[in-house]
């Protein structure tokens, strides 16, 4: 038996139970979501609600699947991921009121920007460029995905491939964008974004790193941040003089 012959039908009765719980429904429990196939019998599909017995709808079999045999297991997993798929998607307000950790989270809109805070922008973008010129530093970020990047992140942000060149050395890296300008690659950070949260200083030995931002030199999380910021910072050495840090160091 194709179950796939029986989509519309289903679609159908689920469409109706979906428009009457969103016009007069009582409750979550009144959801069309708790839809499930319930048995097949002689001539009929029965789908009925796991939450609410007088909750109902049949669909009738074509003839010459009457007396064709399906594994119960089959055909619930059909209708359950069809259910699902079709209410996410014409149906979003009904999917995410029983799966709201599944509700995506869209960012709020960037604050108005007064014309000072755009002064002050232009002038950082303008520092972090005649840096890298000066430098003779090339800079390019191309975007990867859309993805959870620090370890604690609750929300998902923008993640770019950064490239530093110069003469000297050519650091290639991850970059996690802010969330608030995370919008699947339309927003790639400035070199000034970048620059500004390169390490810039000597991270020291392990334990001096962990007096110094207070992680637990038990922690093996604090190690693995501890060899993140030592290795970013030895290439920072790689690309730059001395004298170039110090101008590096007041990217901030």
């Amino acid at each position: 038996m194709l179950l796939q012959k029986y989509n519309a039908a289903f679609i159908e009765n689920l469409n109706n139970q979906l428009a009457i719980y969103t016009t007069i429904g009582g409750g979550t429990s009144e959801s069309p979501m708790w839809f499930q196939f319930a048995e097949k019998s002689a001539h009929y599909l029965h789908f009925k609600s796991s939450q609410n017995s007088y909750m109902f709808f049949s669909i009738p079999l074509q003839q010459k699947d009457v007396n064709q045999w399906e594994e119960f297991n089959h055909i619930y997993e059909h209708f359950k991921a069809l259910k699902y798929s079709h209410i996410k998607e014409n149906w979003p307000t009904v999917y995410y009121e029983l799966r709201p950790s599944e509700k995506p989270v869209i960012p709020p809109p960037p604050p108005v920007k007064t014309e000072q805070t755009k002064k002050e922008e232009s002038d950082y973008i303008k520092q972090a460029t005649d840096f890298l010129t000066a430098t003779g530093t090339t800079f390019a970020a191309t975007y990867k995905k859309h993805d959870f990047y620090f370890q604690d992140d609750k929300q998902a942000r923008d993640i770019y491939t950064i490239v530093l060149k110069n003469k000297s050395h050519r650091f290639r890296f991850n970059f996690g964008q802010s969330i608030i300008n995370s919008n699947y690659g339309k927003n790639p950070p400035s070199p000034y974004d970048v620059l500004s949260c390169l390490t810039k200083y000597d991270v020291g030995k392990f334990n001096d790193f962990c007096n110094d931002f207070g992680y637990d030199v038990d922690s093996r999380k604090a190690y693995k941040t501890y060899k993140a910021v030592l290795r970013e910072w030895k290439n920072v050495e790689r690309l730059f003089t001395p004298e170039q840090i110090e101008l590096l160091q007041d990217i901030n």
